[in-house]
């Protein structure tokens, strides 16, 4: 799953989970169901089915007591969290995200921890915190660096990170970062995206719709969904920039159109555009409703779920941050507060 074969890794979880259920292993069975929550997450064609495998998971571990007391519980919560996330719920995903933290203070999952630490940084991006973005960041690269090979999260946590830092106006630094980067990385859509956001901050729009050209005319493919929203809606704001106000608001409807299926909100927190939202709410858009979703959601009323659900969100389960340590030799770090987020996770290479 983590070196993205994603196809093969979900046919051995499904073989596993059905062994597993034919010679009475509920463990194995909760694993299998755990990673199969967690891989439809990350795969861009499975993770609205990401939601139904989580909790069917922590169902089968709650009859045996296993909620905060099985490592595999720990990926059930992150993928419920990730889902939450991306519908723009975010503190109902920070509450799933604490569950995981619980769990995983038990036991050594760095690629577990790696998964909280990118959706950590999303989380902390979308409420415009930028330097525990940063922090969660730092944290996830940490781990990363006692991998043998590239995580497959890697290149889009890099990705969110040079976004925070073009926020920071950190725009030197951005800049080399890119040029330091091998070329097959760097012509990725998501660090496509990037160099058009920073394109932006530095007032170039004819630069930044340079960049993202070859997303659009298909040069560059987009291996993910999710971050062709995110180059939409950073498309909207180049086509606007440039005085193109019909091209800026067929790519916001397209980003509407893709994201509304699963109620993916994120990407419009993250690349915020409330004035082209306004503007494109006078229009005939055929996502009236979702465009008011998301402008009360910029606005700071947010909703535990969609709409019709409608009980306010509560506050995060947890006020400390968890810490992990990948081994019996290992020893977790300490503690620490609220306002930083959970310790990096020390392991040996082997």
């Amino acid at each position: 799953m983590w070196a993205g074969r994603l196809e093969t890794a979900e046919r051995h979880l499904e073989q596993g989970r059905e062994e597993a259920r034919r010679i009475g292993r509920p463990m194995l069975e909760l694993q299998a169901l755990s990673d199969s929550a967690l891989l439809r997450l990350v795969d861009s064609e499975t993770i609205g089915a990401a939601e139904a495998r989580a909790t069917e998971a922590i169902e089968l571990a709650r009859p045996h007591g296993w909620e905060e007391s099985a490592s595999p519980t720990a990926s059930a919560y992150v993928a419920l969290g990730g889902m939450a996330l991306w519908r723009g719920q975010l503190a109902e995903a920070e509450g799933q995200l604490d569950r995981a933290e619980l769990v995983l203070r038990r036991f050594a999952e760095p690629t577990t921890a790696m998964t909280i630490y990118a959706a950590r940084t999303m989380l902390e991006s979308a409420r415009g915190r930028d330097e525990e973005a940063m922090a969660a960041q730092r944290a996830l690269e940490n781990i990363q660096r006692g991998f043998a090979t590239r995580h497959m999260l890697a290149t889009r946590a890099r990705a969110r990170t040079l976004e925070v830092l073009v926020h920071m106006s950190e725009t030197e630094l951005v800049q080399r970062a890119l040029d330091d980067m091998d070329e097959d990385i760097r012509e990725t859509t998501a660090m496509r995206v990037v160099q058009a956001t920073l394109r932006l901050a530095h007032e170039d729009p004819e630069s930044a719709a340079a960049a993202l050209a070859p997303i659009f005319t298909g040069a560059s493919p987009v291996e993910n969904p999710r971050w062709e929203i995110q180059a939409l809606l950073v498309k909207a704001s180049v086509d606007d920039a440039l005085g193109d106000t019909g091209a800026s608001s067929r790519a916001l409807e397209r980003a509407l159109g893709l994201a509304e299926p699963d109620g993916l909100l994120l990407p419009f927190l993250l690349h915020a555009t409330p004035d082209l939202l306004e503007r494109h709410a006078w229009l005939r858009s055929t996502h009236a409703a979702l465009i008011s979703e998301i402008r009360n959601l910029l606005s700071g009323h947010t909703t535990t779920a969609r709409p019709e659900q409608g009980e306010p969100l509560q506050e995060p389960l947890s006020d400390q941050r968890a810490s992990f340590a990948c081994c019996a030799t290992c020893r977790p770090t300490s503690e620490l507060p609220r306002s930083r987020p959970l310790a990096g996770v020390r392991h040996h290479r082997s």
